[in-house]
């Protein structure tokens, strides 16, 4: 070690290196490494480097607010036992607190509260709700208009205006007094070294102390409210978490005179009890203090710790005794996220996260030799909810459940690759590129399929069009957003695993082009396990430069070639006359209407330039027309429902199923867990209908399934669909098959 620094140093540090050898030494060049090693030790973070200087201040002291300091905050100090001084908004007296070894922040005072009748306490300055459950009023303001006096009576000792009456929250003051430790007796003056911690401060009973929330002669269990400042609370005592008798594990005796908790940096007061006392010689009800030697502190339960000079121990006071009160940071719930290996090896520490709030989840750490990890599942057999590796986990907002736990689900690895996590769609196409050269013309191995933009050969600027590379000097340099793989590659594989399979990293995304129209896509590995296409499909069978065969196109020569004979569509007008209502087996025409728009009005999920409205097809159009219900059986399946075959997704893909329970469409909302996950990831819009025009766009989707809708009786021929509205999913009868849905297409 050459030296060192406790902060920032722009000091030269000199040094010498002497070189010793012996006469028996060979002469030559003697080269050898001398390494230098800096080693940042950074300060760990305290109250200051933590607070926002814009943050609350109280306007009589200037200091913060202890009101503003919560939980977050508290998490975020590193730096233990050092002391900050914070303002009571209520009534502006100030408190040192600290973050003691166990990790919370407490007050390192006694509770001073006056509890005054012109006082105004709500739930933005007082703690009216534990944990954020069961408190519903917004404000409490106990009777203390009556509050006698609190004088001292010098010589008796006793304390005036202790009430005995059990239905009333009142607190005694004892004034301006000291704990002197040297001494064990109350000093009017402040020892100067201990001093402003250890002021008596006041004693409350226990319904003043859980702000007029309990019944004194009943109540046992954790109390939602306390008179402690927002997002402070009494100390928790449920069942052995007794949080102040806890703290002797990281203190223990905290002087050599064995004195407990007395010392920096906790500064507990042993005090005494104040009780209520009837004096003959007034007639008066007074309170008196105990001479027991020990002080008491209420937890948030009918218990109290028991402080002795030399020990500390918890009993069960009478609830109409005034003790003091000492609080501590309070702590939302906790909703608790196991981790299952699920057949893999390792271990992982469950997660934590607030009731309603949500969490990144840990990066896996589970191995299974052979397989790729492939995400989280709430079932192991992966039929449940599933969760991306690190995605984002929503807790529910009440505590009626306390924890989940979260399957790992593997993928066999062929071969490919060493196992590792992470393959995006992005690498499972270049790597089906790379080994599966026979695919392509020139079969040399470069990434064939790969379609790079075009651009103006004089100014250089991309022209919104691509063409296929033929090398790979081609793609490189071009970023991965302007490269376009072909969608109808999905079919390749990679030594037998689908590219959609090979794929592992939930949540990643690949563009693409239709091959059909060089219409370009987004595509998704969706949490469900699935590679969904993530944009409307925009498909035009009767543009100019379309080509639709049967392999581009998930549907047979002779299909298409009835489809494409029998007017395949309008883009001018939906005429209802022409293709029938509901029950009109004349229903011939395969219809569409193209409707390019990329937003959708009055829907907040869609984003300009993001979100492909893309064309409307009736059941004919989606089915290729080979679901038209003509009583032409050689151009159409028999008037009897059955489910889709054949659509005019592109060959690889296909529509998904629907049926009553709703099929693959609400196996991936299951898997997002809720509405607007299942909306963001797969990018769906409320585009609405179209019949004779567009109806209903930001408010509801409408998106055909390959399956009959049957809900009470088998052969009722309804299609069902996608419903989406501003608010749920749900599966639906497609009651209007001549009307125009949109279409999302899923790998097959």
């Amino acid at each position: 070690q050459i030296a060192t620094t406790t902060g920032p140093s722009n000091d030269a540090i000199k040094f010498k290196i002497n070189a010793k050898a012996s006469t028996a030494q060979p002469a030559g060049d003697y080269k050898n490494k001398i390494n230098f090693i800096v080693v940042a030790n950074v300060p760990p973070r305290d109250f200051p480097d933590i607070i926002p200087n814009d943050g609350p201040k109280d306007p009589e002291t200037g200091l913060p607010t202890i009101q503003s300091i919560d939980e977050a905050l508290c998490n975020q100090v590193e730096a233990y036992d050092t002391q900050f001084r914070v303002t009571d908004i209520r009534d502006h007296k100030n408190y040192w607190i600290s973050k003691l070894r166990d990790g919370k922040c407490w007050m390192t005072q006694n509770l001073d509260l006056d509890l005054d009748s012109t006082k105004t306490y709500t739930s933005a300055n007082t703690d009216l709700g534990w944990n954020g459950i069961g408190y519903t009023s917004t404000s409490w303001q106990p009777s203390l208009s009556t509050i006698p006096s609190t004088d001292i009576d010098s010589d008796t000792g006793y304390i005036r205006g202790w009430q005995s009456s059990s239905s009333d929250p009142y607190s005694v003051d004892v004034g301006d007094l000291y704990w002197d430790p040297d001494t064990n007796t109350f000093s009017e003056t402040p020892d100067p070294a201990s001093g402003a911690h250890m002021h008596s401060g006041n004693y409350y009973n226990l319904i003043a102390a859980t702000a007029n929330n309990t019944s004194l002669s009943s109540q046992w269990g954790p109390q939602p409210n306390s008179i402690c400042p927002t997002n402070w609370g009494l100390p928790p005592m449920l069942g052995q978490a007794r949080s102040l008798n806890d703290l002797s594990q990281y203190y223990g005796n905290t002087t050599a005179t064995g004195e407990y908790y007395i010392a920096a940096p906790l500064y507990f007061i042993v005090g005494e009890q104040i009780y209520a006392s009837y004096d003959s010689s007034t007639s008066q009800i007074v309170g008196r203090r105990s001479t027991t030697g020990s002080g008491f502190y209420w937890y948030n339960t009918r218990a109290a710790l028991q402080l002795y000079p030399s020990a500390v121990s918890f009993t069960s006071p009478d609830p109409y005794v005034g003790i003091n009160i000492r609080c501590r940071i309070r702590e939302k719930d906790k909703f608790t996220v196991n981790f299952d290996a699920n057949s893999g090896e390792g271990s992982m520490s469950a997660q934590q996260v607030s009731y309603g709030g949500s969490v990144a989840l840990a990066a896996n750490t589970f191995t299974r030799s052979g397989y790729y990890f492939n995400g989280w599942n709430t079932a192991a057999n992966g039929t449940g909810v599933g969760y991306g590796n690190g995605g984002s986990y929503s807790a529910p907002s009440t505590n009626a459940t306390t924890s989940v736990t979260l399957y790992a689900q593997w993928v066999e690895d062929t071969g490919q690759g060493s196992g590792s996590v992470g393959k995006t769609l992005q690498d499972a196409f270049e790597m089906a590129y790379v080994t599966n050269p026979g695919a392509f013309p020139d079969g040399g191995g470069t990434k064939h399929g790969l379609y790079v933009p075009d651009k103006d050969p004089n100014t250089g600027e991309y022209t919104g069009t691509y063409h296929e590379a033929t090398s790979a000097a081609e793609y490189e340099g071009i970023p991965a957003n302007d490269l376009r793989f072909a969608i109808q590659d999905i079919a390749l594989t990679i030594n037998n695993v689908k590219v959609c399979d090979y794929a592992t990293v939930i949540g990643s995304s690949a563009y693409v082009l239709d091959l059909r129209d060089f219409t370009s896509y987004h595509i998704i590995k969706a949490a469900d396990g699935r590679c969904w296409l993530a944009d409307n499909l925009a498909f035009n069978p009767l543009a100019s430069g379309v080509t639709m065969n049967e392999n581009n196109t998930n549907a047979p020569a002779a299909a298409i070639t009835n489809f494409l004979g029998g007017n395949a569509g309008t883009q001018s007008g939906w005429s209802s006359s022409a293709v029938g209502y509901w029950g009109n087996t004349t229903y011939t025409e395969p219809r569409i209407n193209v409707n390019y728009r990329n937003t959708v009005t009055n829907d907040s999920l869609d984003t300009a330039g993001g979100y492909k409205v893309g064309v409307y097809y009736n059941f004919c159009a989606a089915s290729v027309g080979t679901f038209c219900y003509s009583s032409d059986t050689s151009l159409d399946r028999p008037d009897t429902a059955i489910d889709a075959e054949y659509d005019i997704c592109p060959s690889g893909w296909r529509m998904p199923t629907g049926g009553y329970t709703g099929g693959e469409y609400l196996s991936a909302k299951n898997a997002y867990g809720d509405y607007t996950s299942l909306r963001l990831a797969l990018r769906l819009p409320l585009s609405g209908l179209y019949s004779y025009a567009v109806f209903l766009h930001g408010q509801y989707g409408r998106f055909w399934s390959s399956t009959r809708f049957i809900s009470s009786s088998p052969g009722e021929n309804e299609m069902a669909i996608l419903g989406l509205d501003q608010s749920s999913v749900s599966a639906n009868g497609g009651l209007y098959r001549d009307h125009g849905f949109n279409i999302r297409c899923i790998a097959k």
